[in-house]
């Protein structure tokens, strides 16, 4: 029964909406559908090749501790894979909730849905698919960026020759403890070979998280819009009918109690969705959402800072663009779970609840009741992720950059 489990789970997202992700968790084997030795081997390798350059930016900080210069240019980049750490472990470490989420997701998908709701699902899926990889795209376009730009020094040196070499342009700021100058191509080499990792990593946590959070927003629009107000609608369309609401024990009367149980069962099916879905990221979103902040900051101070050398201003500022665009992937999905779940609310207002029998009256306030308090997606259960957390964290940075560059 579990292998039969396993084969429906793997044709269900060999589809275009879930392949890229697919593809991307398992490049560090974190798709809960992988075989156990498969995913041990893989994220035993991948750990080892992250941590080869992790570890030496680590011992660059303690090295240069004391220089605020320097140690205000190996914060952006310990940053990124400080992320790239954390989101690892979030995905490893909460493997089974995240296979619960997609085993939920399929069911949903293979659900009996109306014409309808089979089409507001499959257009809402393509478009989570365009979003996704155009982000993936973006992200993958500035890391290209960015490391190109240690050899636009060298490809000037080349092209338009001065007295002297220009000033090399490290990739990263690491400590080998060996003369960075004999085995600058080493290093360079060493770094351009693990750069791809960090980068896939990230990503692949991103694309799931929106395509979970985003399939959540989707069920409480179906619940919401159609399960709701459409067959509320088709209820007290029939209370003229003779003997439709008599004393509230006819036959109409049991199928609407019916089909309301059937309303009030998905939308508390969607809640519990949801709360899984908190309950898996609440946690390293406080990292992310902090070091995001503390990235951003840093990153546009030394865009500033390096106008005057335009390779590195190139590089930093991409960066920062970069990191904003990340903060705003993860809270634009998160502020429509909450706007959806928020409708529930209208969309059962909306309808002439208060001509239904008492029964089926007093199950409508109490979906009211819920609908009235939306679901969202919080870091540590303090911060919300939403569109005006990310406008205020972004004024956040700002000010630490404009305190930083005040006291250079």
């Amino acid at each position: 029964m579990k292998h039969a489990m396993s084969c429906e789970n793997i044709d269900f997202f060999n589809h275009l909406n879930w392949r890229f992700t697919k593809h991307l968790l398992s490049c560090f084997g974190a798709w809960p559908f992988q075989t156990l030795r498969l995913r041990r081997v893989i994220r035993s390798v991948v750990f080892i090749l992250v941590s080869s350059l992790f570890i030496p930016e680590i011992l660059r900080i303690i090295t240069v501790r004391k220089n605020a210069n320097l140690l205000v240019e190996c914060v952006p980049i310990f940053v990124f894979h400080f992320l790239t750490v954390t989101k690892m472990l979030q995905c490893l470490l909460n493997l089974k909730k995240i296979e619960q989420l997609l085993i939920q997701i399929r069911r949903d998908w293979e659900s009996s849905l109306s014409s309808i709701e089979a089409e507001i699902l499959n257009s809402n899926g393509q478009q989570n698919r365009i979003l996704i990889h155009t982000y993936v795209y973006f992200i993958y376009s500035v890391t290209v960026v960015y490391m190109s730009t240690p050899m636009v020094p060298k490809l000037f040196d080349f092209i338009i020759p001065l007295n002297e070499s220009r000033p090399k342009v490290n990739l990263y700021e690491t400590e080998y403890y060996v003369d960075s100058e004999t085995y600058e191509l080493p290093i360079l080499l060493h770094s351009y070979i693990i750069t791809p990792f960090p980068t896939t990593i990230i990503l692949a946590f991103d694309t799931l998280y929106v395509s979970c959070v985003h399939h959540g927003s989707i069920m409480f629009a179906i619940v919401g819009f159609l399960c709701f107000r459409h067959r509320l609608q088709n209820l007290s369309g029939q209370k003229n009918e003779q003997n439709t609401w008599e004393n509230g024990k006819t036959d109409g009367t049991i199928r609407n109690y019916h089909s309301l149980a059937n309303c009030i069962a998905k939308h508390k099916e969607v809640i519990e969705y949801a709360e899984l879905l908190e309950s898996t990221y609440t946690t390293s979103m406080i990292a992310i959402v902090g070091m995001n902040t503390l990235a951003i900051s840093i990153t546009g101070l030394q865009t500033i800072l390096k106008i005057n050398e335009p390779s590195e201003m190139i590089r930093f500022g991409t960066y920062t663009v970069g990191q904003v665009v990340h903060l705003f992937f993860l809270s634009w999905p998160s502020q429509k779970l909450i706007d959806e779940s928020e409708r529930i609310f209208q969309s059962t207002y909306q309808g002439e609840w208060y001509a239904l029998p008492p029964k089926l009256r007093s199950c409508y306030v109490l979906i009211m009741m819920r609908g009235g308090k939306p679901c969202a997606l919080t870091a540590g259960r303090y911060y919300t992720m939403s569109l005006q957390s990310f406008s205020q964290v972004v004024k956040t940075a700002v000010s630490y950059c404009t305190v930083l560059l005040s006291l250079q």
